[in-house]
Order: structure tokens, then C-alpha cells, then sequence
């Protein structure tokens, strides 16, 4: 038979593709392979062609006695084994059946048509009950080599006299889908194929596995993605990949559900990660979007909403990177949305004072409030652990000298008659050599930090137990500036603040001023002897300096809105400044540490 097999293969062509249903080749007692470039590890009886002549397929028989090794049916030389073909068959049990036979299915690819030893398995053995309802077996993709050049299909029968057929065999190329990237997502998979036939490519999804390690599965009320580590733990990720998405623009948000699949095998750990891919088959370019989660419920959902993914002009997939550690582990992924964050609508305020407590954890944007840079770098955050007072945390994370800029809503009144509180707090850890300053200042558009304005100068922020208040700035008039904003600048990574208690509101005359008119200093106590005065508008104004005792130590002419002095003359101590204008006069306790 071996010479026999050499012969047949010398004369038969590689083949493409294959559409075979037997239907042409001899049967009963000639039914024997090799025929028609088919071969088979066994002959006639265990292994032939049977059936009618309008019905034939290849029997696979136990014969009296329980087989000590597996049958193989092997196919024609295939030329296409490249990842982009899939293989369908039907198998079916043949009666009799008799008690304790079992009949396993097995779809993989050898070296060659007699190494039975190189035969390589896709997915694992598929038991064969049924002797009325043939098993149709679809969409196999079978893994791209250079090397393998046969499909093979291993049976295992312990049994006698136990018998099952297979048919209908197709090897046929993937078809590329018409898939045109896509704005928006809206996916519980309720129109996917499921079962043996629900392997990924379909409906411009895909995924790193086919089946069963990635399948849709679930009932036709309630379908969703399984991944599924199978009976080895796996050395590599699992990708489930959506189709190109064209908005990935900063301004969308993802939310999905994921739930572990029972049976819970000991040590079996599984965890997802969302992220972005440049293509859909190159798994080196994932970028993760936060720390892969660890999924141990087998009853209650996680529940993701509105993850805010980095904008890039690059990455165009959404990818799920599942990790399985041990076997038979499992998880759904379902009800993957992805969708524009709305635009709130924000009208212009008077005033504003704003604690942040009715903001949600999380990145901006919020109530109207803007930022430069998403989380983590801005986001809101409690101010301690269980907390529900909250505040503005501004991280420079791994972009140390970056400014970042945390914006109000719209103001619509820049008139210089309205004035500007604040506090400001370090953060621990405080990383060696590092500083972390906040600038005051304007902007005409919120998301144009070219039109940022400052007002004053930095103020250092060094203090992570008390928290730094800057009180009464008079910010000019202007027709044009609309917004107030906080630049921060973090001179090493992994530096942040906490900005809280935002004020604004009317200059209240008599109270602040004459004539609606204010003045304070900032940074006040000020280590580095180097403060800002703020004021309305002022000209031919003076600014002195006294000791306590009523010393002049001293002063300077001053004009406009603000002036910055440097007061590293004086010693450590208690100082009162004084500002005059025409009728004006003004005075200021100071704390030179």
C-alpha cells in the first residue's frame, strides 16, 4: 500500500482549493483508498467510500475489535495553507450503535500524507453522537505554514463496530469583507452565527484565534464573544478586534460588559485589557488603555462605561487582549458600545463656585469644565480615601515640563470687577528635585491654549499638608477672553496638585476696595521672597513695606494690574505693604518664611 500511496501522490497536482462530495468516486468493496488523490491510513473495511451513488461519503468502521490507534482520511496536496482559507465538513455516526463505542472527529494538517506523527489539531476532538443529524462542521481557519501541506482528519473509535462518515468537504478562501471603517458601535452580537459555525472573521470583526478558543456562542436571545484558554493555558494573549473605527478622535467613549464563564478550574486566572491596534493582525501595536482587570465572577457582570480612548491618527482598531493562565478558563466580552461624548450644553456663568463634589470620578470633560490632557494626567478625584469631598488632580505623569491646562466653563464677566479664590495642594509622593508651579490665566477659546493669557507669575506649589489659598486676584477686563484657566507645569514625572475650591465672584465695594478696588499678594507666607501684587487698574500708584514696629524696609512705584517684587533683602518675619493711589490706600499682612 505504501507504493501504492507514493504512486498516487506522484501523479496528483497541488491543489487551491476543494469542493469534495465523493459523489465520483468507487465505493462498496472498490471503494478503498487512495482515490482521487485521497488517502487513508486504514483500508477497505475500516476505511472507504460507501453509500448510494446519489449519496456517497467516506466510512470510517471499528471493525470488530477496538483499534489501538487512530484512523487518519487525508486530502490532496493543498498549495494554500496560508491563514486565509477555512475548511467545512458534515460527519455523522452510523448505526449500529453498540454499547460503550465512542467516535471522536479531529480536523488538523500533516507534513505529509504517511507522517502521521507531524499531524497538527485544530481545536480539540469532537464527539460524534448523532446517527440521524449530521454535524456540520464550518469556517475552520487553519493556521497559516510553510511546512504542513495535508488536511487530515483523525478518528479515534473505541468501540467495535462502530462506524461514522464524513462529507461534504470544502477548503475554500476567506472572503475579505466589504468593510468600510465606521463612526459609531453598537454590538451585542445577537446577529452573529454562533456554535461550531460562530469562529471570528464575521461581520468585520476578527480575532487573533479561531474556533472554539474565539467564537460567538451563547443562546439566540443572549449571544456574545467566548474566549476560551482550551485544554492547554496558553503562552500567548487572545485579541478580539472590532472593525476600523473612524473616529478615533479623543472625543468618543468605549463601554462593554465581561463576565467569567463557569466551570472555575483551580489556578485558572483570567484578565481583559482594552486598547487600540494599528491594523487588525498586528498584535505588536496595541496600546493599552489602562491595567489589564481581572474578571472572577461567574454571576455578576463588570460593567465598563465611558472609557474616553486617546485620540491618534494611527490606531484604528479597538482590541480586546484577554490573558488566560489556566485551562478551560473563559470569558464573554458583550454590549461593546462605542459612541461620541456628548457636548454639554454650556452657557456662559457670572459666577462660579465650584468644589467639585458633584463631579464624577474620572476625566474631563465635566459640567462644562475642560482640560488639555485626559486621564490620567487631569481627572477628579477624592480628596482622601472614601471621601466624598473631591478636587481637580493635575499629574504629569510621564511628561515631566508639559503644560497642562485645567479650563472653566465660559465667563461672561472678564470686566475687572470680578475677582478670583482658589487653593492648591502638593500631592505625595513628592519625587526628588522636583517642583510643580500653577500660572493664572485667560483664554479666548477653551481649546486653544495658544490664546492662554497669564496673569501674574507662577506660583510655586510645594506644601502636600497645607494647602496653598490664593484669594482676591482681579483678573483684567477683556472683550475677548472668555475662560479662566490653570496652566500647571510639573518639572519631573509622577508630580501632581490637587486644585480646589474655585471662587469667582463680584469685587464688592467697601469691602474690597474703594471704588470696587483690591489688592493682594500671592504667594502668601512665601519662602522664596519673590510675591505678586494684584490689583485693579492703577497708575502713579506706590507700594511700601514696614516692620511691624512701622519700619520702612521697602518701596516701589507701581501701575496696571499686578507687579512682581522681590523682597530677598528682608529677614524671615511679619510685614505689612502698603498700596496708595490718588485716594486709595490699601494695606496687606505678609509672612516672609
Amino acid at each position: 500500500m505504501f507504493c501504492a500511496t507514493l504512486i498516487a501522490s506522484a501523479q496528483c497536482d497541488p491543489q487551491t482549493t476543494l469542493n469534495e462530495s465523493f459523489s465520483n468516486f468507487s465505493s462498496g468493496t472498490e471503494g478503498s483508498l487512495p482515490q482521487n488523490c485521497w488517502i487513508s491510513s486504514h483500508s477497505y473495511p475500516n476505511v472507504n467510500v460507501a453509500g448510494s451513488d446519489t449519496n456517497k461519503f467516506i466510512s470510517v468502521y471499528g471493525g470488530s475489535t477496538s483499534p489501538t490507534a487512530p484512523f487518519y482520511v487525508i486530502s490532496p496536496e493543498i498549495s494554500t495553507m496560508d491563514g486565509n482559507h477555512k475548511l467545512s465538513f458534515t460527519t455523522l455516526r452510523q448505526a449500529p450503535l453498540f454499547p460503550g463505542g465512542a467516535v471522536t472527529i479531529q480536523p488538523g494538517t500533516l507534513l505529509s500524507q504517511d507522517n502521521y506523527d507531524s499531524f497538527v489539531a485544530s481545536g480539540d476532538p469532537i464527539p460524534v453522537t448523532s446517527t440521524t443529524e449530521a454535524i456540520q462542521i464550518s469556517d475552520l481557519i487553519l493556521p497559516a505554514s510553510t511546512t504542513q501541506k495535508y488536511i487530515a482528519f483523525k478518528v479515534v473509535i473505541t468501540g467495535m463496530h462502530t462506524a461514522l462518515s464524513i462529507d461534504n468537504v470544502v477548503w475554500d478562501e476567506v472572503p475579505v469583507p466589504t468593510c468600510e471603517a465606521i463612526a459609531t458601535i453598537n454590538e451585542d452580537f445577537s446577529n452573529f452565527v454562533s456554535g461550531a459555525e460562530g469562529g471570528l472573521p464575521q461581520n468585520c470583526w476578527i480575532s487573533s484565534h479561531s474556533y472554539p478558543n474565539v467564537n460567538v456562542a451563547g443562546s439566540d436571545t443572549n449571544k456574545f464573544i467566548s474566549v476560551y484558554g482550551g485544554s492547554t493555558s496558553p503562552t500567548a494573549p487572545f485579541y478580539v478586534i472590532s472593525p476600523e473605527i473612524s473616529t478615533m478622535d479623543g472625543n468618543h467613549k468605549l463601554s462593554f460588559t465581561t463576565l467569567r464563564q463557569a466551570p472555575l478550574f483551580p489556578g485558572g486566572a483570567v484578565t481583559i485589557q482594552p486598547g487600540t491596534l494599528l491594523s487588525q493582525d498586528n498584535y505588536d501595536s496595541f496600546v493599552a488603555f489602562g491595567d489589564p482587570i481581572s474578571v472572577t465572577s461567574t454571576t455578576e457582570a463588570i460593567q465598563f462605561n465611558d472609557l474616553v480612548l486617546p485620540a491618534s491618527t494611527t490606531q484604528k482598531y479597538i482590541a480586546f487582549k484577554v490573558v488566560i493562565t489556566g485551562m478551560h478558563t473563559a470569558l464573554s466580552i458583550d454590549n461593546v458600545v462605542w459612541d461620541e461624548v456628548p457636548v454639554p450644553t454650556c452657557e456662559a456663568v457670572a459666577t462660579i463656585n465650584e468644589d467639585f463634589t458633584g463631579f464624577a470620578d474620572g476625566a474631563f470633560p465635566q459640567n462644562c469644565w475642560t482640560s488639555s490632557h485626559q486621564e490620567p494626567m487631569t481627572s477628579i478625584d477624592a480628596v482622601a480615601v472614601g471621601s466624598e469631598e473631591k478636587a481637580v488632580t493635575i499629574y504629569s505623569f510621564f511628561s515631566a515640563n508639559t503644560p497642562i491646562y485645567v479650563v472653566s466653563p465660559e465667563v461672561s464677566t472678564i470686566d475687572g470687577s470680578h475677582k478670583l479664590s482658589f487653593t492648591a495642594l502638593r500631592q505625595a509622593p513628592v519625587m526628588p528635585n522636583s517642583a510643580i508651579s500653577i500660572q493664572v490665566g485667560t483664554l479666548s477659546d477653551a481649546a486653544d491654549y495658544s490664546t492662554f493669557v497669564p496673569f501674574g507669575t507662577a506660583i510655586a506649589v510645594t506644601s502636600t499638608t497645607e494647602a496653598l489659598q490664593i484669594e482676591n486676584l482681579v483678573l483684567p477686563a477683556s472683550t475677548t477672553q472668555r475662560y479662566i484657566a490653570f496652566q500647571v507645569t510639573a518639572t519631573a514625572q509622577h508630580t501632581a496638585i490637587a486644585l480646589d475650591n474655585v471662587v469667582w465672584q463680584p469685587v464688592v465695594a467697601g469691602v474690597d476696595g474703594v471704588k470696587a478696588n483690591t489688592f493682594s499678594i500671592y504667594p502668601n507666607p512665601t519662602t522664596d521672597k519673590n510675591v505678586t501684587l494684584a490689583y485693579n487698574n492703577i497708575s502713579n500708584g506706590h507700594v511700601s513695606v514696614y516692620t511691624i514696629t512701622g519700619a520702612k524696609v521697602y518701596e516701589t512705584a507701581v501701575s496696571g494690574t499686578t507687579q512682581n517684587i522681590n523682597l530677598s533683602a528682608l529677614a524671615s518675619g511679619m510685614y505689612v505693604v502698603k498700596l496708595e493711589s490718588g485716594n486709595f490706600s490699601a494695606t496687606q499682612k505678609l509672612i516672609i518664611k
